[in-house]
Parts: C-alpha cells; sequence; structure tokens
C-alpha cells in the first residue's frame, strides 16, 4: 500500500521530481563515468602488458635491487639482470620451443614534419624484434641492421611514415638517422605511445652495452608456465643468481604498479563525484522539506485514517528512492555518452583507449545503489517530520514555513566549527605530527559545522546581503529582504549546496595562485645562466645538442646536469650529478653547509626531503640507483632546487652509481659572452640544436612561463571538474525558487492586485536567488580561502612556500555564483509573473 502511494505521489508530481531526479544523475553520471573510465584505462594498460611481457615464463636475477619505472608511469620493483649467455643454455632445455632476450627502452622517433612524434607526454618504447613477442608484420620485413626498424601502425601514421621513409630517432641522447623496413600491428590500444621495434643486436648495444640484460622471456608448447617455470629453477645455474617466474607474475608486477598509479587518479575523481552528489544531496532534502510542508494535509490524512509514522516516513522515503532508482539508472547512461565524448576527444587527438562500450556490472550496480541511497538519506529527515505529523494538522493551512532558528543546531554547529578552527590553527603551529589530517580534519569540521548552523547565520548575514537593495531598489528590494527573513531555513539549505562546491573552489583557487608563486619563486632561485636547453620529454638530452651549444663563439659557458632515479633512504628521489662549473652557473645558493663539501664527496640534499626524513646536516644517507649504491653524508642543504632534484653528488660520485649508458644529460645551462645580446644568443643556441627536434631553449622567464602554463592546466581541469557542482547548485536554485512559486502562488497574486507589476514581481524573486547564491558563495569562499591560507604551511616541505590570496580571482568567482543564482531563477520567475491575478489570489 505504501509503496503504491510513493509511486503514485511521484507521478502526480513529476515537476518536484525534475530537479532532485536531475543532480542525482548529474552526480551519478560523473561517478559511473570515472568508474567506466578507470576501467577502460585498466583494460588498456593489461592489453599493453600482454604484447610487452607475453612469454609464458621468464628468467630474471633473484635479488630485488630496487625499483624502476615502467612506460614513463609506474614504479615497480627492479631485480638484478642476468647474463645474454644464459639464453644460450635455457634454450636448450627440454620442453623450451624458444627464448628472447628481453630488451626494452625508451627513444624518440622524429616524424616526417621535425618534430617528436610523442602524444600527452606518453613515452616512446622501443623494443628488440622477437616473434615470440606476438608483433605481427602487415607489411615490410623485420630489423636486420643498426638503421632498420619496424614501427606499429598507429604511431607509423601518427609520425607520417611508411614503408621504406627515412627517419630519424633520438636514442640514449644520439641522433641517428633510421629507415623504416616494416609496419607492424599489436594487439593493444597504445595510449599514445610510440613503438618501435629494432633487430636484437642493436637492442643490445643500446639497451645492454655490458653483456646484462633484465629478463629472457621462454615459451613452451607442452609445459604450462607453472611446470615450465618450476623446471627452469631447477635447471638454472646457481652461479648466476637467477630465477624462474611465469609471465602472469611480471605482468601483475607492472600492472599493480599502474593500478596504483590509476587508483590515485581514481580517488582524485571519485572525490569530485562524491562532492556533486553530495551537493545533490541537499537539492533532495531541500525539494522534499517544501514538499512535506506543502502536503502536511494529505499526510495528516493518512495518519487520521490509521497510517503509523513509520508507514508515513516510508512514503516518503520511497519517492526518493524511486527518484534515486530511475536518476541513478538514467546517471549510467548519461555516464557512458560522457565517456563515448571523451573517447571520441582523445581519439581525434590521437590518444586511443579501449574503453568498454558498457560500464561493468558491479560498477552498474554500485553507480544504482548511490544514486538510491545519497536520495534516501537526504530524504530522511523531511521524511521524519512527515511521520511525525498529528491527525489533526489535516485542519488549517500549513503552507508557511516555520522557521525558527534551532538553539540546538547552532550549538552543535557551533562545536563542530570551533573544533574545525582549532584543527586548522593546529595545523599551521604545530610543526610535527599528522598535520594534513589536521588540516582536512579542520576544513571538514569547520565546513560541517557552518552548514548546520546555516539556518542560524542566514537572517542576520542575508540581512545585511539585502540591505543596499531594500534601500535603493523598491519594492523589489524589500520584497526579496522580507521573503528571505521568512524564510531562512530555505535559504539556508538552497545555499548550502553553492557554499559546498565554493568551499573547494576558494581553497583551489588560493592553492593554485600559492603553488604558481611557489614554482616561480624556485625557477628563479634554480635557473640563473642566460639560456637553458632542456628535452621536451623526460628523454636525456641527445649528445649532439650539446657539443653544438659548446662550439658556438657566442657562448661563454656551458654547464650540465645529469638526473637519474634514486632512493635515499628507503624514498624516491631525483637524483643529479653536476660539476663546479655547473654550480657557479646556476647559481643555486644552500642554506646550511657547502659546495665544497659536496665536490669533496658529500651529498647536497633538499630541504623539503630533509624536512620529510627527519635529517641533519652531517647525517649518513643511503643512496641506491639500477647500478650501484653508497653511503653519503650531507654536506649541503639545498633550497627546493627544481634543477637540482632532490639529492646532488659530484659528477665523480654521480658516475659510481650509474653507469656509462644512462649517464646521460637533462638539462643544460647557458652563460653567454659578454656583449652578446640575450636574443642574438637565444637564435644561434636555437639553430645548433634545431636539428635535434626533441629540444627546448629557454630563458629564465620563459622558464617560467612553462612551469605557471603546467600549474595553469591543471588548475583548468580542477576547475572544469568543479564547474559539475556548481551547475547542480545552481538547479538546486531553480529548482527551490521553482517549488516557492507554488507555496506562494496566492501571495504573488495578491501582490498582484495591490499593483505590483509583473517585472517588479519577477525582480523580487531573482533578486531572492541572487542574495542566496551570494549567501551561500561568500559564505564558501570565506571558509576555502581559510582552508587555504593553511596550505603552505602544512605542505612547506612539497615545495608549497608562498602564500598567495588572488582577491581579484575570488572577486570574479563570487560575482559569477550570483550571475549564475540570477539566471538559474528567471525562468521560474517569468513563469511567476505570468500566472493570471484571479487565478494566482483563488489558489
Amino acid at each position: 500500500m505504501m509503496r503504491r502511494l510513493a509511486w503514485r505521489a511521484v507521478a502526480a508530481h513529476p515537476a518536484r521530481a525534475i530537479g532532485p531526479l536531475v543532480a542525482v544523475v548529474l552526480g551519478i553520471a560523473f561517478l559511473s563515468g570515472t568508474l567506466q573510465l578507470r576501467a577502460g584505462m585498466s583494460q588498456t594498460f593489461q592489453q599493453i602488458m600482454n604484447v610487452a611481457n607475453s612469454a609464458d615464463a621468464y628468467v630474471r636475477g633473484a635479488e630485488e635491487i630496487g625499483a624502476t619505472t615502467r612506460f614513463s608511469l609506474a614504479t615497480i620493483p627492479a631485480y638484478a639482470p642476468v647474463p645474454v649467455t644464459l639464453a644460450q643454455t635455457i634454450a636448450g632445455l627440454p620442453g623450451v620451443d624458444a627464448t628472447y632476450l628481453d630488451i626494452e627502452g625508451e627513444a624518440v622517433l622524429i616524424g616526417a614534419d621535425g618534430t617528436a612524434a610523442t602524444l600527452g607526454g606518453a613515452p616512446g618504447l622501443v623494443y628488440g624484434w622477437a616473434a615470440e613477442r606476438g608483433f605481427h608484420l602487415s607489411e615490410g620485413s623485420p630489423p636486420q641492421g643498426a638503421g632498420e626498424i619496424v614501427l606499429e601502425q598507429t604511431t607509423a601514421e601518427r609520425a607520417g611514415l611508411e614503408r621504406g621513409s627515412t627517419a630519424r630517432m633520438v636514442v640514449g641522447g644520439d641522433l641517428r638517422e633510421v629507415t623504416v623496413v616494416g609496419i607492424a600491428d599489436v594487439d593493444a590500444a597504445l595510449a599514445g605511445a610510440s613503438l618501435a621495434m629494432v633487430d636484437q643486436a642493436t637492442a643490445l648495444a643500446d639497451y645492454a652495452p655490458e653483456g646484462m640484460v633484465p629478463m629472457i622471456g621462454v615459451e613452451s608448447s607442452t609445459l604450462s608456465p607453472q611446470d615450465l617455470t618450476a623446471a627452469l629453477n631447477q635447471a638454472l645455474p646457481a652461479a648466476d643468481g637467477a630465477v624462474a617466474v611465469t609471465g602472469e607474475t611480471v605482468r601483475g608486477e607492472t600492472l599493480d604498479g599502474i593500478e596504483e598509479m590509476f587508483g590515485v587518479v581514481s580517488v582524485f575523481l571519485i572525490a569530485f563525484a562524491a562532492l556533486a552528489i553530495g551537493i545533490g544531496g541537499f537539492i533532495v532534502a531541500n525539494t522534499f522539506t517544501m514538499s512535506v510542508r506543502q502536503r502536511t494535509g494529505e499526510y495528516a490524512l493518512l495518519r487520521a485514517v490509521g497510517a503509523s509514522p513509520g508507514q508515513v516516513f516510508g512514503v516518503v522515503v520511497g519517492q526518493a528512492a524511486i527518484i534515486g532508482l530511475f536518476g541513478g539508472a538514467l546517471g549510467v547512461v548519461a555516464g557512458m555518452g560522457l565517456v563515448a565524448g571523451l573517447r571520441l576527444l582523445l581519439a581525434a587527438a590521437g590518444l586511443v583507449i579501449d574503453v568498454p562500450t558498457w560500464p561493468t556490472t558491479a560498477n552498474a550496480l554500485l553507480a544504482l545503489a548511490v544514486g538510491v541511497v545519497a536520495a534516501t538519506v537526504a530524504a530522511a529527515i523531511p521524511a521524519r517530520r512527515a511521520g511525525r505529523i498529528a491527525p489533526v494538522a489535516a485542519i488549517g493551512d500549513h503552507s508557511a514555513e516555520a522557521s525558527r532558528p534551532s538553539r540546538v543546531r547552532g550549538a552543535i554547529g557551533g562545536l563542530l566549527a570551533g573544533g574545525g578552527i582549532a584543527c586548522l590553527v593546529l595545523s599551521v603551529v604545530h610543526d610535527a605530527g599528522p598535520r594534513s589530517a589536521l588540516l582536512a580534519c579542520g576544513a571538514v569540521g569547520l565546513l560541517a559545522g557552518t552548514v548546520v548552523a546555516a539556518v542560524n547565520i542566514a537572517r542576520p548575514a542575508l540581512g545585511w546581503l539585502a540591505w543596499p537593495f531594500s534601500a535603493l531598489v523598491r519594492p523589489v528590494g524589500r520584497l526579496a529582504r522580507i521573503n528571505l527573513w521568512r524564510s531562512p531555513r530555505r535559504a539556508a539549505s538552497t545555499a548550502g549546496a553553492a557554499m559546498i562546491g565554493l568551499v573547494v573552489v576558494g581553497a583551489a583557487t588560493v592553492a593554485a595562485a600559492s603553488f604558481d608563486a611557489s614554482a616561480r619563486r624556485v625557477v628563479a632561485e634554480s635557473y640563473e645562466g642566460d639560456l637553458f636547453v632542456q628535452p621536451v620529454n623526460q628523454e636525456p638530452l641527445p649528445a649532439g645538442a650539446v657539443s653544438a651549444v659548446e662550439a658556438l663563439d657566442q657562448v661563454k659557458a656551458v654547464s650540465t646536469v645529469a638526473w637519474t632515479d634514486a632512493r635515499a633512504g628507503g624514498e624516491d628521489v631525483l637524483l643529479s650529478g653536476v660539476t663546479a662549473a655547473s654550480l657557479a652557473s646556476l647559481g643555486i645558493e644552500l642554506e646550511a653547509g657547502s659546495w665544497q663539501s659536496v665536490a669533496d664527496g658529500d651529498a647536497a640534499v633538499a630541504w623539503p626531503l630533509m624536512d620529510r626524513r627527519g635529517w641533519e646536516l652531517g647525517d649518513e644517507v643511503d643512496l641506491a640507483t639500477a647500478d650501484g649504491q653508497v653511503r653519503a653524508v650531507i654536506g649541503g642543504v639545498m633550497a627546493n632546487s627544481m634543477a637540482l632534484g632532490d639529492v646532488a653528488l659530484n659528477g665523480q660520485d654521480y658516475a659510481g652509481l650509474v653507469d656509462q649508458a644512462d649517464r646521460t644529460v637533462h638539462l643544460v645551462s647557458i652563460d653567454g659572452q659578454a656583449g652578446v645580446e640575450l636574443a642574438e644568443l637565444d637564435r644561434v643556441v636555437s639553430a645548433a640544436v634545431e636539428p635535434y627536434a626533441v629540444v627546448s631553449v629557454m630563458d629564465s622567464d620563459e622558464v617560467m612561463e612553462s612551469v605557471s602554463g603546467q600549474v595553469a592546466a591543471l588548475t583548468g581541469a580542477l576547475f572544469g571538474l568543479l564547474a559539475m557542482s556548481l551547475l547542480i547548485a545552481a538547479l538546486g536554485i531553480a529548482n527551490t525558487v521553482g517549488l516557492s512559486m507554488v507555496e506562494r502562488t496566492r501571495e504573488m497574486g495578491l501582490l498582484r492586485a495591490v499593483g505590483l507589476g509583473s517585472g517588479q514581481l519577477a525582480g523580487s524573486v531573482v533578486l531572492e536567488a541572487v542574495l542566496i547564491a551570494a549567501f551561500g558563495a561568500l559564505t564558501g569562499l570565506v571558509i576555502g580561502v581559510g582552508v587555504g591560507a593553511a596550505l603552505p604551511a602544512v605542505f612547506e616541505s612539497q615545495g608549497l612556500t608562498v602564500l598567495v590570496i588572488p582577491w581579484a580571482r575570488l572577486g570574479l568567482t563570487f560575482g559569477v555564483a550570483c550571475l549564475v543564482g540570477g539566471l538559474a531563477a528567471a525562468l521560474p520567475a517569468a513563469r511567476a509573473s505570468r500566472t493570471p491575478v484571479l487565478a494566482a489570489v483563488a489558489g
């Protein structure tokens, strides 16, 4: 019986369901799309793993020697290499059909247009050709010499190359001419990566010059991977320190690393989906609060004919569940549309991700469940009020809102907000412990307290905001002020949706401006040469490019910095090798210690790393790379140095940790001769490195702008995600205004009857919406700025050292929020102003 009543209530008042339904659809679309995109990314890289590591079993070193970065994405365990000669021993074992050397590396292919054939920072992968890997030649022949390559089909198309084309590749810092002898198909979407294959001898020379390879792949048609692995482990010579593992183990290790990275991205996106759903919850709660008030007589009659409070509660919650179910289902479909559109955009840019057409059953059910739960939880409090309506309430008019502020809500809100403020202050002044956790608790507590006590602060706040309009725009401003004073609960709950979104916007705006200023400060302190030559991606600079710059008459000094991934004290760090000349040119000052100590064999460590690890000047630290390890004394403390990374060693000590093949330059600092203009120096250096295509030449200002552009790109993506929450907040304002117009139909008719114009009536309604949006935006921005102001103190060791509050940008955000609120109310206000006077008075 109650279920039928819930269905009939929704069917009888579809207009009331539109607002909360759309809010649920938008939130669930974001959530479902995120889950589907996450599944597609995982599936894409699973396919890449199946191609890159397709063998039944692998032989590798038994000793884990650290970690390595795979495909420029994932950090996975690194094991000791094994000798190339071991492949011949393995090939003669019973049950082994074939072996191949698992050699891979990265290089940059230069396309027919003279630019690097890379996309969005995706790596350029190079493999030693092996038919056993599952590469399928669609045309041409396998590579057979140092100057021959086979390209994957998509890579060839993006580079504008075909079989027989001559191209250039930058391999290990060297520029070489190559000929495309074949085109291959790969059973995987490469997600923007480029893929080239060279012959085994070339791969050995480029990526395993000392005769040691990371792994040896083993194939067998007669033994299972487990049996093959067991047989190999019994036969492997103990002296080689090698062990056999299944191909599934190797694929799983790499995929786990990628999944961990994607997991961080997924959490970030799901957090925004949760934000959107939470804001939608305010719309659902507000809609049902007004609906219960408008239908008090109906629920009282239900009580009068015998319905229990629990049954009335079930009717209201049942309506919310229906809205949540349909909204969730539509949200799943809308999420598919969002992902399909994103996939087309990425494909048009050359970034192919194998996203499934349909979400998995588990993800679809999860999205539906979230939609139902979010809607029913949001409607629970209004439903409880409906269940407590007495049967006698069936007599009389109950449309007016009881809006007396609650002392209990005020006290609870004050306690939460006070606790939040205390946590924020502790996160700033307490220099040890879980400062980020205190910051998060403070932000949540302050926001929650403000939302709970919003009805208590809404009336005075709205009074102050409405006062100028009440004084200057009569009678529109006065009517808007009176209506808001009469219904602070409605105004507070409507403003809550905008408040939550603007808290994140305010904090993100301060964080972005502060990070940009911090990055500019780091660049200013780290890049003091006239010009800087850097690769356009993570590849090393070609040795020829460095030599070409050194040979220029206009150049006085050339200083180089080499980087490599390493571990220090158990943490992944960026290790640099520098010379005394490089240090002098870069002009990096130490906060403690001396560069002479570094020249004598000590290490210079960036202070953020020292702060995180609790190190002090003079402490010993263990440094390890894939090629070696050493214990060094901390002889210098660097500022947050972008040029030198986390740890710097002199060139000789760096060489002891990094093999010759990996000792490549990633940054060149150039000082011009006296009297040479910067523009002239830029021209001749750019001309010298032009043939290498993968090199960029910048002065310190351009380096700053480059870093600032990266920050701006991240900020733009962040605000793009936040736009969804603001859209839902605008929908909430429109929904509330529309429902309040129904509630106040008779009142508006009387106002029209006594001479109020239709334009004045519409204007007062729009002004109410603008003031509600202003209240939510102002409150949210104040909290957001407070949270953002604490970020530099909490994350100082991560490089956020400068606090900037961009008042102009925050003011613009406030103005946009008010404008959006007014636009959201325009249509309901116009409809209300066109209601016939007699019909409105009649009710």
